[in-house]
C-alpha cells in the first residue's frame, strides 16, 4: 500500500484487488462513508462535498477500476463494478458503511444493493436517472451508439479524444449538466478525471447506462435509502423517480434548489447537509 497526500489534501492511497489496484484518497474519522464517482469522472469529483463530510465522518473515495489511478480491465459493467466495490470494502476491513453514488456511481450502488443486501447501513443515489419508458428510441439510440462505439477500437479511440476535450465539457455542462454554466468549477473538478478514464469504460459503461434500469436494482430493498436531485436537472428528475419508485419499497427524496444533475459540485455544502442528515 502506497500513502502520498495530493493537491486536494486528502491522503492517496492504493490496495490491490486480485490482478489490479485500486486508488482511492482518504480523510476524516468516524462513521465511514465511501463516495463512488460518476460516468466521466474519478474521485476528484466528489471533493467539495466530501470537504464538509470529513468534518464529522471518515471519506473514502476510491477511483472505480477504468478510471483515474485504479488499474484497467478488459471488460466493464456494473456487476464488475460492483464485485470490486465488494471486494475493496472487504479488503479495508469496513462492515457496514454509508455508500453514497452520484449519476452512473447509483447504478453500481444499485447493483451492489442487489448483489450485496447486507454490506452496506445506507445508501445514497444522486441523480439517479429513471425513464417511464426504458424502451424508449430516445434510449434505444443511446444504447445502440454506445454498443457500436465499443465494438470498434478506431471509433472508440476518436470518441474519447472528443470527449477529453475542454470544449466539450463546456458544452455539455453549459447545456446538460450545470443550473449556472462555472468554468472554473468545471476545470477544477470535472476534467482531471475525464482524461484519466480508459475509453473501453467510458463506452461500455455507457451501454450500462442505457440498458440498466435503477428501480430493477434496488425494488424492496431492505436498506435504507435516500435519493437527491439537483432541481433543475435536465437528464434525471425527482417526480419521475418517485413516479417509477411508488410501491417498490420505501425511499427518502430531497431536491436540492438552483442546481443540475452535478449538483455535487454546484451544491455541495447542502448535499452534504442532506446526507449528514440521512447518516445520524
Amino acid at each position: 500500500m502506497d500513502n502520498k497526500k495530493n493537491e486536494y489534501g486528502f491522503e492517496e492511497k492504493r490496495v490491490r484487488l486480485g490482478k489490479i489496484w485500486i486508488n482511492y484518497v482518504e480523510k476524516g474519522r468516524g462513521k465511514t462513508i465511501i463516495l463512488i464517482h460518476g460516468w466521466n469522472n474519478n474521485w476528484i469529483g466528489f471533493v467539495p462535498v466530501a470537504r464538509f463530510l470529513l468534518k464529522k465522518y471518515r471519506v473514502i473515495i476510491p477511483d472505480l477500476p477504468g478510471y483515474g489511478d485504479s488499474g484497467r480491465l478488459k471488460k466493464y459493467n456494473c456487476k464488475i463494478e460492483a464485485f470490486y466495490l465488494k471486494k475493496f470494502v472487504d479488503k479495508l476491513e469496513i462492515k457496514k458503511p454509508v455508500l453514497v453514488g452520484h449519476s452512473m456511481g447509483t447504478l453500481v450502488l444499485g447493483m451492489f444493493c442487489k448483489r450485496y443486501p447486507t454490506r452496506a447501513e445506507k445508501i445514497i443515489l444522486i441523480g439517479s436517472v429513471f425513464r417511464k419508458k426504458n424502451n424508449s428510441a430516445k434510449t434505444k439510440l443511446w444504447t445502440n451508439f454506445f454498443e457500436f462505439v465499443s465494438k470498434r477500437e478506431r471509433v472508440e479511440s476518436g470518441v474519447k479524444k472528443v470527449v477529453d476535450k475542454k470544449n466539450y465539457s463546456y458544452l455539455t455542462a453549459k447545456y446538460l449538466n450545470m443550473y449556472k454554466f462555472d468554468k472554473k468549477t468545471i476545470d477544477e473538478f470535472g476534467i482531471k478525471g475525464k482524461e484519466k478514464m480508459d475509453k473501453k469504460a467510458y463506452s461500455q459503461m455507457g451501454v450500462e447506462i442505457g440498458k440498466i434500469k435503477e428501480e430493477e436494482l434496488i425494488a424492496k430493498n431492505k436498506i435504507p435509502i435516500l435519493l437527491i436531485f439537483g432541481k433543475y436537472d435536465k437528464i434525471c428528475s425527482c417526480k419521475t423517480a418517485k413516479e417509477v419508485l411508488v410501491d417498490r419499497g420505501k425511499y427518502k427524496f430531497r431536491e436540492i434548489d438552483k442546481a443540475g444533475h452535478v449538483v455535487t459540485v454546484e451544491k455541495p455544502k447542502k448535499v452534504a447537509e442532506v446526507i449528514e442528515r440521512f447518516v445520524r
